[in-house]
């Protein structure tokens, strides 16, 4: 009984051995790691064009801002040049063309000068909203088939079925008890 045991054990190791090794799971793993990688990076290049998004458009007010200081500074020199020509005009009326520097001074009155808001959207902040339902959908859109491994029982003889047959002992076994230690020795019949 105790050879019939120790066989038991030794088929159980290899049954074991088997069990842990599906031929495919380093492809499967390696697959789910690809697609879960594959929608980081998705997720990540949409995250990187909303935050890019609100950036250009503080860049386009800064631009904007940036290009009304040029124009200002422009309007302010032709006024400085206009109020220049006036004050020469009062000392030499004699001898300047008066037509002239009122056509010139008319062109100067109609310079832009108010700062107007305009807004194209209705709101003035940026606002964020994310459809929360893309959750579930991720969480279900894909899924993974394990097929069940096979189970094992230990029955006593008289409760095997009637067509099972009994595996003959292809080894010998031994058992030596040395130094409080059960030690195997297997040997292969010739």
């Amino acid at each position: 009984m105790a050879e019939i045991i120790l066989f038991l054990f030794q088929k159980l190791k290899t049954i074991e051995i088997s069990q842990t090794e599906i031929e495919n799971n380093e492809n499967v793993e390696t697959s789910i790691t690809q697609h879960f990688a594959h929608l980081h990076g998705v997720l990540q290049n949409i995250e990187r064009r909303m935050i890019d998004k609100i950036r250009g458009q503080n860049t386009n007010s800064i631009t904007n801002i940036k290009e009304l200081e040029s124009q200002l500074k422009s309007h302010q020199n032709r006024l400085q040049g206009a109020l220049l020509v006036a004050s020469t005009v009062k000392e030499n009326i004699k001898r300047i063309d008066l037509k002239n520097v009122i056509c010139k001074l008319k062109d100067i009155a109609d310079v832009p000068c108010h700062l107007i808001k305009e807004s194209l959207i209705s709101e003035d902040r940026v606002k964020f909203e994310a459809d929360k339902s893309i959750i579930d959908v991720l969480e279900k859109h894909c899924s993974l088939q394990i097929p069940s491994k096979m189970q094992f029982n230990l029955l006593r003889t008289e409760l095997l079925p009637e067509n099972y047959k009994v595996e003959p002992l292809d080894n010998k076994i031994a058992i030596s008890n040395r130094k409080k230690s059960l030690r195997i020795v297997i040997a292969k019949k010739s």
